[in-house]
């Protein structure tokens, strides 16, 4: 812990003169958009993805929030960048901006085709309605920074267990982002997990590392009237680690794609083809460079990688390959960045008033060849030396329906698609989404809508629905099927599966009170793989309320059964606040009996963590949130927490920069 408390010590000393701007709201309104990720966002076959999906949601949207878009200035890019926003509803914005000129609250941006009070709401945090007008914003031409330090622990297993772990049994987390207006950005990530070395060499002081420096919104022409790039803007140029999104995701896709599975919207794959990268996951980013370049008609993005990654070797032939990022034992870390990859993707978009059409192309190669054993369920999926996807993508608004697709081919000449829609009636959105991928469509890089782990082996239509009622009441309803003709680990054969659900929410909220009720039923799941179908009833109620301005109170209780099971978690939150000291906690006593009834809780966590508590047997579950402003710049957090006889303990520190 040493290296811990001398960062604490030098980050609480550093120098400065410029009050920051208060982001406690902002950090409020993250936890309040959070806090529904375990029952929205948590499935069964994705939780460790989806836990690192969510923490770059977190640092991403936070970015944002440090820097918001200013609505009047912004171009596709920018608006992209807000993950929320549909094709056709950018270009109704931009249309709408270029007819009528600047916006001028959030009212009017409401009112626009496509849009809603509750989609405005939720951009609030991270736009502006600055003045209009191209060239350079001097207005948020400020220099910020910011910096963050965690550190925790397991309390049980350091103080009653022995492992054989190389490190000390303790997480480190550094990250620091520095940003000059909307022009230029650092940022730097050092991580440690539990068990790994830390200073193993003065090559090598943390376990992990990365970097992005990134160039934004340059216009390419400069102060010329005329010539071919006086059209053209630099969106972004970043070098060292980013992330990239091309289409709908059948080619090459290594981000998250903002909204809930329950969301119709949500399956039309939407964001920046590039960003850069700041979460801490060790394995979805590329590492070299790439840039994005927009026109009137035209955006394109071009990028290339190469970068080390973890694999088990045999007689100079990888043989498998590891992305959890763990070296804290002999073994793992004798597989640490054994070989490397090259990538390089090229993606243009033509865009007009209604459609959209983008060409998308990556090729990769590792620098071994392959010694993996072909078997059931992976012999029609092996590959060696290059490799590479194609493919033609589409999304455009007709007849007001919202359509998207993607037809895309890998090097072996196997074609996959895919194809739906979203459409809103009144109150009423819905969204139908068929995909194809046959088994032996290759594509690693893939991260379009799938029930497996890739886009490989299915296929199959997903329908959804979501009514809103008088404000307070929606109806979501979701019917999936899907077909595997080959076999899948630990399943021989051809099978299949048919899944319809349906959930009923009731939400109230008031100046010191707010209540919301959840049904859901899994009326049918049915696979080949079972001889009866899985029918699964849950109830979640939630009550939140203000005693005056310093104290809240929150009772939670989610019920579920399945297979004649009962589960139940049961509880309550309280926060206080007294000027420098924020206080939250809360209590959990569960009954979880059978593991495909587990439940999640949520718990209010350290910033850039999300905290759910996987509740699953008997007993009691709790934590403690302290968190102290040292100023109006730095604060120092301090977490407890105990679920499943482990305990945890967390340490933080936030500095913020003008």
């Amino acid at each position: 812990m040493r290296p811990f408390l001398f960062l604490v010590i030098a980050v609480s000393l550093f120098p400065y003169s410029v009050p920051a701007q208060d982001y406690a709201d902002t950090e409020s309104f993250l936890e309040t958009l959070l806090s529904e990720y375990p029952g929205k966002y948590i499935n069964d076959e994705t939780e460790q993805k989806s836990r690192y999906d969510t923490e770059e949601i977190l640092d991403h949207f936070a970015s944002l929030a440090a820097n918001p878009v200013n609505i009047n200035r912004a171009t596709r890019y920018d608006l992209e960048k807000l993950f929320v926003l549909t094709p056709f509803q950018i270009e109704v914005l931009l249309d709408y901006r270029s007819r009528g000129g600047a916006l001028l609250s959030l009212s009017e941006l409401s009112l626009l085709n496509g849009f809603n009070e509750r989609l405005a709401e939720f951009l609030r945090p991270f736009i502006i309605f600055g003045p209009s007008g191209g060239g350079f914003d001097r207005e948020n031409a400020k220099f910020r920074s910011d910096f963050y330090l965690r550190s925790f622990t397991k309390l049980k297993e350091y103080a009653f267990e022995k492992k054989d772990e190389l490190g000390p049994p303790v997480a480190l987390l550094l990250k620091y982002r520095c940003s000059y207006g909307d022009k230029f950005r650092l940022n730097i990530t050092a991580e440690n997990d539990m068990g790994e070395e830390l200073f193993a060499s003065m090559k090598r002081p943390v376990d992990f590392f990365s970097i992005a420096l990134s160039c934004d919104n340059v216009a390419l022409g400069g102060k010329r009237r005329s010539g071919f790039l006086n059209n053209y803007t630099l969106n972004t140029f970043v070098l060292g680690d980013f992330s990239a999104r091309f289409g709908q995701g059948l080619v090459l896709w290594n981000s998250f794609s903002f909204g809930s599975p329950s969301n119709p919207s949500a399956l039309c794959r939407r964001g920046a083809a590039v960003l850069p990268y700041t979460s801490a996951g060790e394995s979805r980013f590329y590492r070299g460079a790439a840039l994005s370049v927009s026109g009137r008609k035209i955006d394109f993005a071009l990028l290339f990688s190469h970068k080390k990654r973890d694999a088990k070797l045999e007689n100079g032939k990888y043989v498998t390959l590891y992305d959890d990022g763990l070296h804290n034992t002999g073994a793992s870390l004798d597989r640490r960045k054994n070989m490397a990859e090259s990538l390089f993707g090229v993606n243009a978009v033509y865009n007009s008033a209604h459609f959209r059409i983008g060409l998308n192309y990556a090729a990769y190669m590792y620098d071994r060849k392959s010694g993996v054993k072909p078997n059931y369920y992976n012999s029609y999926r092996l590959y060696d030396a290059l490799w590479g996807n194609f493919s033609l993508s589409f999304s455009g608004n007709l007849a007001k329906f919202n359509l998207f697709g993607e037809v895309a081919a890998d090097h072996g000449g196997t074609i996959a698609f895919l194809a739906g829609f979203t459409r809103r009636f009144a109150d009423v959105q819905t969204a139908l989404l068929i995909r194809y991928y046959p088994a032996s469509y290759i594509a690693p890089h893939a991260g379009a809508f799938s029930s497996l782990s890739g886009c490989y082996n299915q296929f199959g239509a997903v329908a959804l629905m979501n009514w809103q009622l008088l404000g307070a009441l929606s109806i979501e309803g979701m019917l999936d099927g899907c077909y595997y003709p080959k076999p899948r680990f630990n399943i021989r054969g051809k099978s299949a599966h048919l899944k319809g659900s349906v959930k009923l929410t009731y939400k109230s909220e008031r100046e010191t009170a707010s209540y919301s009720v959840e049904l859901s039923n899994t009326w049918l799941s049915a696979s080949n793989l079972y001889s009866f179908p899985t029918n699964k009833v849950a109830l979640a109620v939630n009550a939140d309320f203000l005693i005056g301005d310093r104290f809240s109170l929150g009772v939670r209780s989610r019920h579920s059964v399945i297979l004649k099971k009962y589960s139940i978690a049961t509880g309550i939150k309280a926060g206080c606040n007294l000027r420098k000291f924020d206080m939250k906690g809360g209590i959990t006593l569960y009954d979880v009996r059978l593991w495909a009834n587990r439940l999640y809780d949520y718990e209010s966590d350290l910033p850039s963590t999300y905290g759910a508590a996987l509740l699953y047997g008997r007993g009691v579950s709790g934590y403690m949130l302290l968190k102290y402003g040292v100023s109006e710049n730095t604060a120092l957090y301090a977490k407890f927490s105990s679920a499943r006889g482990s305990q945890y303990i967390k340490l933080g520190l936030k500095v913020k920069l003008n």
